[in-house]
């Protein structure tokens, strides 16, 4: 009964945190594929 409890409350912060992992590395990915088209900041564009 303790090993569901310890999945339970373990696997959705495991997920979560590869989740986030797989976002950075296709964050990176796109710089690396057109570093010099960034999006303009939302501050910048409201002046």
């Amino acid at each position: 009964m303790m090993t569901l409890t310890y999945w339970f409350l373990t696997l959705p912060t495991f997920l979560a945190g590869a989740y986030g992992l797989y976002r950075l590395l296709l964050q990176a990915e796109d710089k690396k594929k057109r570093p010099l088209t960034a999006p303009v900041p939302i501050s910048q564009r409201g002046r």
